[in-house]
């Protein structure tokens, strides 16, 4: 049991000990025994880990006891639990030492694959992981490389040059659209390299064509006019939900998986090569 009387002595002789040396190391001849809980001791060395070195007197002497005060619950909740659980349940070693050798384990294995573990990826490695692994990249909603702008709505004749040449969309007809809207302020939002959602795609749209069913699902132009503005598309590339993962959108993923299949096999190796070399030097054997 507690002891209180030992507690409390040697409890405040730690204390004036410590805020009189504002917790430095002076020579001493033992390590004094500040508290008990159970026969287990608590020592001043103890409290010097958890006290800076430098701590006022005042604030040494409150953090001091604040630790003893926590220790001593503890030890108090400790000794009821090891009375009170069945030995099955308090017979932790062998679940020690398993998660002692499986945090040995994996920090090895970390190290092995930070030195060893190849990571360039060639872009042939990759179109056939993404081949292999499709039906588990596929889309859920649809894709497009797009370039898109709108311009203000104003009469035929005004707009039917613009329209003409988008939809021809020949070099010539190509520079002349980019003049018109340079000369005009009119930006374009440009992503063909790069791929949008068919969602993200359909909010830019105008209100009133956003419901139309396949709008996105060929790649074609399209002019698309609603009160007040007129909306330029060009779809280069579609992917419709169900067909493959476009591999710049899936990069990581599958980056993630050959990585991963690589961190296997090197493990798998070293395990192997491990155990021969131990079986050869005659370091293990089954009796």
């Amino acid at each position: 049991m507690i002891t209180t009387g030992r507690v409390i002595a040697a409890a405040w002789t730690a204390l004036l000990f410590v805020a009189a040396n504002g917790c430095s190391k002076p020579e001493e001849p033992a390590d004094t025994v500040v508290a008990v809980a159970f026969d287990q001791p608590l020592h001043r060395s103890d409290l010097r880990q958890v006290i800076p070195i430098g701590t006022s007197a005042a604030d040494s002497v409150a953090m001091a006891q604040s630790f003893i005060r926590n220790w001593l619950e503890k030890q108090v909740v400790l000794n009821k639990a090891e009375a009170n659980l069945a030995d099955a349940d308090r017979d932790f070693e062998a679940k020690l030492l398993d998660y002692r050798n499986s945090l040995l384990l994996f920090a090895y294995e970390q190290e092995l694959v930070k030195q060893k573990l190849d990571t360039v990826i060639s872009m042939e490695e990759m179109e056939a992981c993404l081949l292999d692994h499709k039906e588990d990249l596929i889309l859920r909603d649809g894709m497009v490389r797009a370039r898109w702008f709108r311009a203000p709505r104003t009469d035929e004749r005004t707009l039917r040059p613009l329209v003409l040449a988008f939809e021809r969309a020949a070099p010539d007809d190509k520079s002349m659209v980019e003049r018109w809207l340079a000369e005009r302020n009119i930006p374009i939002t440009d992503r063909s390299a790069t791929w949008t959602a068919w969602g993200e795609l359909y909010a830019e749209l105008p209100p009133e064509h956003r419901d139309r069913e396949g709008l996105l699902s060929k790649d074609h132009r399209m002019v698309l006019r609603s009160e007040g503005q007129v909306f330029f598309l060009e779809v280069l590339e579609h992917r419709s939900p169900g067909e493959a993962s476009p591999l710049s959108v899936v990069e990581q993923d599958i980056r993630a998986i050959v990585l991963n299949k690589r961190k296997l096999q090197l493990l798998e190796r070293m395990r192997q090569d491990l155990y021969r070399e131990a079986t050869e030097r005659k370091d293990i054997r089954i009796l």
